[in-house]
């Protein structure tokens, strides 16, 4: 049943309290309920968009130019699968292992831990049967299948069915405020509404699922203020956060448009392969294209005359011949775990009292790096085997270290900040998800990502939320 606070009871109990219904809280709280288990699902936010529940996002960001905090996430029910445009591909397998001289971008599980969740996942997402990825020859590339969800709003999806089941509650406008704990046991969180309403909510475990900069706020307040257990003293809470940055990096005159696998939304997508990371020291990127209006096909072809004469009389006689067309090219890349990359606390705070986030974000050498050799061997790949010319972006020809800030800045991709690792030297949570120092504490959602690969993070946000609460049953059933 969905209620808000003034229709609940003062005290409200069950097997596992869940904060926040998005994508991550959504479907751990259907899979517990699959498994008869009791679940209170706390959403700070309502059934709809409301300015008042938005504008607790409010934040900072300190480095490089990022999008607003407030408008990167939405706070109702569903969470910010209310503006996700659909975009699924689970990791690599490479992906779950260190890259080269990149220690931190190891987690402590193997794919072999997600995949049993993968037919359920397509189910949950509306995906149909996926296609597998091919490599191009000796290029170093490999053309990527993505799929697309229709997009799944998680909150419209399931809001009839969790109305209509008792075993779960669901608590609209309910702000977390406050923990009670003894020894290593959470035993009970405050959610308070935006008309002073209060409940308290006892569990035997509790998950906090709240996003890829809200966990990491919300746990730097709960230390700060001193309502979690003494035993979690790790110091990197908010440490390693990773976007997907993105940018323009060239357009492409193609001349065998066989050659390319267009889809409804006129997009192609190519990676580099392990071996190439490998021997260039990069991380995942994926390069994409997108096709462009004829007009637009002689704006660039015509660039090429002034800049580089002899590709663009050779590009004029492929339109001439009507065999040509253009696409822009456009990368998003794995970023690479840094120390620095965090969030913390702001001195300005939220209606509820709560110091606001600030995001510390700066890309380095290696994304640039990452972007540059993977872009330049699409290019070589595509003269090489006569498929078409790429002209490069400015940005990427020039000396330097600086990246654009111009065109999309990130993917709107929050992770890290409370990463999962093989100890709390390492990090913020186990294998499990399980926050170290804690009996009964856990994290769910991209927040807990070592590190993320190229693929977009809510295929395996899903998985991972599938394979907690299979945990929690477990771990519940043997304390029984």
């Amino acid at each position: 049943m969905i209620l808000t606070l003034d229709q609940s009871p003062e005290t409200l109990s069950a097997d596992v309290c869940i904060i926040g219904a998005g994508a991550a809280g959504i479907t751990v709280a259907r899979k517990l309920m699959q498994q008869s288990r009791s679940v209170i699902l706390c959403e700070a936010g309502g059934l709809d968009f409301a300015d008042e529940s938005q504008s607790n996002y409010q934040g900072q960001v300190e480095g490089n130019a990022y999008y607003d905090l407030e408008i990167a996430r939405l706070r109702y029910f569903g969470g910010s699968t209310n503006h996700w445009s659909g975009w699924c591909r689970p990791l690599d397998e490479y992906d779950f292992a260190a890259k080269k001289d990149k220690p931190l971008t190891a987690w402590p599980i193997s794919i072999d831990a997600v995949e049993p969740y993968l037919k359920e996942t397509r189910e949950i997402l509306e995906l149909e049967t996926g296609v597998g990825d091919q490599v191009l020859g000796s290029s170093g590339l490999k053309r990527v299948a993505f799929e697309f969800s229709p997009p799944v709003r998680f909150g419209e999806k399931y809001q009839v069915e969790l109305e209509q089941q008792k075993i779960i509650k669901v608590l609209l406008n309910a702000n977390l405020v406050g923990t009670e704990f003894d020894g290593r046991r959470i035993t009970a969180v405050k959610v308070r509404d935006y008309h002073g309403n209060e409940r308290l909510v006892r569990a035997r475990n509790f998950v906090l699922a709240c996003g890829g900069i809200e966990n990491s706020r919300l746990l730097l307040w709960l230390q700060r203020i001193g309502q979690l257990p003494a035993t979690v003293q790790t110091g990197l809470i908010g440490r390693y956060w990773m976007e997907h940055p993105h940018a323009p990096v060239g357009d492409v005159v193609i001349t065998s448009p066989h050659s390319f696998k267009f889809n409804d939304i006129a997009l192609d997508f190519f990676a580099p392969t392990k071996a190439f990371m490998e021997s260039h020291s990069t991380l995942n990127c994926q390069l994409y294209l997108k096709t462009t209006k004829y007009g637009g096909a002689k704006e660039v072809i015509a660039d090429l005359l002034c800049t580089a004469p002899a590709v663009g009389e050779w590009a004029m006689r492929q339109l001439g011949k009507d065999l040509a067309c253009v696409a822009q090219l456009k990368a998003a890349w794995e970023q690479e775990p840094v120390h620095a990359n965090r969030i913390t606390l702001d001195d300005k705070r939220d209606a509820f009292g709560i110091p606001r986030a600030v995001l510390h974000w700066t890309r380095n050498a290696q994304d640039l790096r990452t972007v540059r050799e993977t872009t330049l061997a699409f290019a070589k790949h595509c003269a090489r085997t006569d498929i078409g010319r790429v002209r490069l972006a400015d940005w990427l020809t020039k000396t330097g270290n600086d990246l654009p800030d111009f065109d999309e800045m990130g993917g709107y991709h929050h992770m890290g900040g409370t990463r999962m690792a093989a100890s709390s030297e390492a990090g913020v949570v186990d294998a499990n998800c399980l926050v170290f120092g804690s009996d009964n504490f856990y994290l769910a959602g991209s927040s807990v990502f070592p590190s993320v690969g190229h693929a977009n993070p809510t295929f395996t946000i899903v998985q991972l939320s599938l394979r907690l609460a299979d945990h929690l049953r477990k771990q519940m059933a043997a304390r029984a």
